[in-house]
């Protein structure tokens, strides 16, 4: 008995009934337990697994004696990387530990530019519900009038996954995604924005051709550069696709604010890759364009994820 995780369900268990694979030979066939159904189609981060496709490399995917997946960061992938969220969330017991160390902002309105260090800590409390803490880490702000540096406040963060995609149809897998930003640990007030609060519902769909498209759409509290409090519509959005089992490209955009630990406003448009060392660790980049006055000017981003 075998486990596959895939980025539209936690965990997949190998039944006996063997299927024929290219090359010869045969293989049993993966069984989705909440499905009760053949897996006919699996996409992680945007690659189309064929059932022809999937025992060509046993090490896309861990392997594990009972029903528990080994770690694994292909599934159901990293959040850090790209503007959007998954509709996914970890295993019961599952831990990511995701972080950015080169994080350059450009100016914007307001705003200087700054270096920070974002991190996303996830851990799966059950097979559909994550309990995650974020921040943008370490920041040393260089340009403007004032040069501040300092630990950034923390984000508590909570993600329940609703449903999985309808493949047939039209429906995407659903999350329901809440998190509060708070004051802990700030070494500056000038970091500290008080308690906002945010919710989005994060949507995952698959696309023809092996591409995959992740939108995120809700509501989020920010304070403006002069002080203002508001509450502003959010949308962020990644369209991606496998250019081999290990490197994924994606183009990704948001309105209003990053659906994660980072800088920005406004807008911004940009893209970037993630490369799958081993099942267990991945690297990601990216490069952006703010595409009005309240977005950074750029924002680039080199990364690494890890599975526990």
């Amino acid at each position: 008995m075998a486990v596959y995780a895939t980025r539209g369900g936690c965990a997949m268990v190998a039944a006996a009934e063997p299927v024929a694979v290219s090359g010869g030979g045969t293989a049993p066939k993966l069984w989705d337990l909440r499905a009760r159904n053949p897996i006919e189609r699996s996409v992680i981060r945007g690659q189309d697994f064929s059932d022809d496709t999937i025992f060509e490399d046993a090490g896309r995917f861990s392997v594990q004696g009972g029903a528990n997946p080994a770690p694994n960061i292909r599934t159901p992938g990293p959040d850090m990387g790209n503007f959007s969220n998954s509709a996914y969330t970890l295993p019961q017991g599952g831990a990511y530990v995701e972080f950015s160390p080169v994080t350059l902002s450009g100016p914007m309105s307001g705003g200087s530019a700054n270096y920070s260090s974002p991190f996303l800590l996830r851990y799966g409390v059950t097979d559909d519900t994550e309990f995650r803490v974020l921040g943008c880490g370490i920041q040393p702000n260089y340009g403007g009038d004032e040069h501040i540096t300092g630990f950034t406040p923390l984000a508590i963060d909570l993600k329940v996954h609703l449903w999985d995609e309808n493949k047939e149809g039209l429906l995407p897998a659903t999350a329901l995604e809440v998190w509060i930003q708070s004051d802990l640990l700030s070494t500056s007030s000038e970091f500290d924005e008080g308690l906002q609060p945010a919710i989005s519902l994060n949507f995952d769909k698959s696309l023809p051709a092996g591409w995959s498209l992740e939108v995120n759409v809700g509501i989020a509290g920010q304070e403006k550069p002069d002080g203002r409090e508001i509450i502003d519509e959010t949308v962020q959005w990644t369209v991606s696709r496998n250019l081999s089992p290990n490197v994924n490209v994606f183009v990704n955009g948001y309105l209003n604010t990053i659906a994660g630990p980072g800088n920005g406003g406004g807008a911004m448009i940009g893209g970037g890759a993630f490369w799958y060392l081993s099942d267990r660790v991945a690297t990601f980049g990216s490069y952006n364009g703010g595409l009005n006055d309240e977005a950074p000017t750029t924002l680039a981003q080199l990364g690494l994820s890890i599975a526990y």
